[in-house]
């Protein structure tokens, strides 16, 4: 674990000559994470990286509203799910892009591949809301009470989105004809 991000609490002030390493190492340890939700929310490489970039200025201006009351990675996600909707009023929503590691044993790249599309195609499908719950529980890894803080909504909001995004999924015509294979 990085002693510099576990070790503190909060940020450091903006006078301390640690400001920016812990700046440094927040977007070392966590922006590919940020990345990945971005990308699946969104399904553009281009403005998934514009996210990031916003995201951690965001952060590096608002760093004195970090209390320390949840983990970083959290924190950006939350600012970085605002970040999101402000790109999908924007230019809209697109298919999020296969998901990873779909596949499974005795697969081959063809048919996952074939299985990763399939996949991108039913989370597309989604409201935007229930597809940032699945990423962030299935992709980013995040505890249903972090994604909660993580996107501002309550416990419960998060797990019915969740179980209707499950649902919504289960029912995808494409999506079960690969689970009966």
């Amino acid at each position: 674990m990085d002693r510099l991000i576990v070790g503190m609490k909060k940020p450091p002030s903006r006078r301390d000559p640690r400001d920016s390493e812990w700046i440094g190492k927040l977007y070392d340890r966590h922006a590919r994470s940020v990345y990945g939700y971005a990308l699946r929310v969104l399904g553009r490489t281009d403005a998934a990286e514009d996210v990031v970039a916003e995201t951690f200025l965001r952060a590096c201006r608002s760093r004195a509203g970090f209390r320390g009351e949840s983990e970083p990675l959290t924190w950006l996600i939350r600012i970085a799910s605002r970040v999101c909707l402000d790109v999908v009023a924007r230019l809209g929503p697109k298919t999020p892009p296969p998901a990873e590691h779909v596949g499974g044993p005795g697969l081959s790249p063809m048919e996952a591949d074939e299985r990763n599309a399939l996949l991108a195609r039913a989370m597309a499908r989604l409201p935007l809301a229930q597809r940032e719950v699945v990423v962030l529980k299935q992709f980013v890894g995040l505890t249903f009470r972090e994604i909660a803080d993580s996107v501002d909504a309550p416990l419960g909001t998060v797990l019915g989105r969740m179980h209707r995004a499950v649902r919504k999924l289960a029912e995808a015509p494409e999506l079960k004809r690969w689970m009966n294979e």
